[in-house]
């Protein structure tokens, strides 16, 4: 919770700092930085809500590339080929 606090915080001093001085691009970059961080760390707060296992974004990571972790506290879900 403190993260997402620290997130929209940042968003919100660049946005004014971005509205005083429309030309600077560094408030800009800030905004873009916030968002995307803004989303990873939605994206792995859904997966804790679905009641995924490990929630870290490394795990999320290594299940879209298809490694699978060795790690016995994670049950492998494998399923069977079609017959």
């Amino acid at each position: 919770m403190f993260l997402l606090l620290a997130i929209f915080g940042t968003q919100f001093g660049a946005g004014i700092a971005l509205i005083a001085s429309p030309g600077a691009g560094a408030p800009a970059d800030a905004v873009g930085y916030a968002l995307v961080s803004s989303l990873i760390v939605g994206v792995s707060r859904a997966w804790e809500f679905v009641g995924d296992i490990d929630t870290g974004i490394t795990a999320s990571l290594a299940v879209l590339t298809g490694r699978r972790r060795t790690d016995s506290s994670v049950e492998e879900r494998v399923e069977d080929p079609p017959a």
